[in-house]
């Protein structure tokens, strides 16, 4: 499998995939005007990822904002890593929000409690 990435733009998250490490990364806003083809290519990469020789993945998702679809988008993805965490593979979710940024660590919460996979819900500082 390919590393796959996308560029950040004003709205649309950078993502990071790369097999060989074993990586996951959203990070940004997402408000794309068409959210499902924005996150087809992750997702269907995702439904065929095989882990490179028991290597555990690791999701870093950091997103300062979500609009309704993308949110659903978000949803979809965390359920395959779910699967693959649910076939025995390791995975591991770090889920960043700014301190004092409530809604975001409660969208992180309310995920972990829709899915079996252990999240970090990690607080950090507002970037410059």
């Amino acid at each position: 499998m390919e590393r796959f990435s996308v560029q950040a733009t004003e709205k649309t998250p950078s993502i990071l995939l790369d097999h060989k490490q074993g990586k996951l990364e959203i990070k940004g806003r997402s408000i794309p005007s068409d959210a499902v083809a924005f996150y087809r290519p992750l997702i269907d990469r995702l439904k065929h990822y095989k882990p490179d020789g028991g290597l555990p993945l690791q999701a870093d998702i950091f997103l300062d904002f979500f609009n309704t679809v993308s949110s659903k988008c978000i949803l979809d993805t965390l359920r395959l890593l779910d699967q693959l965490h649910q076939n025995g593979n390791k995975v591991k979710i770090n889920w960043y929000y700014e301190n004092g940024d409530k809604d975001m660590q409660e969208v992180g919460i309310d995920f972990q409690a829709i899915l079996k996979l252990p999240f970090t819900m990690i607080s950090v500082d507002e970037e410059d």
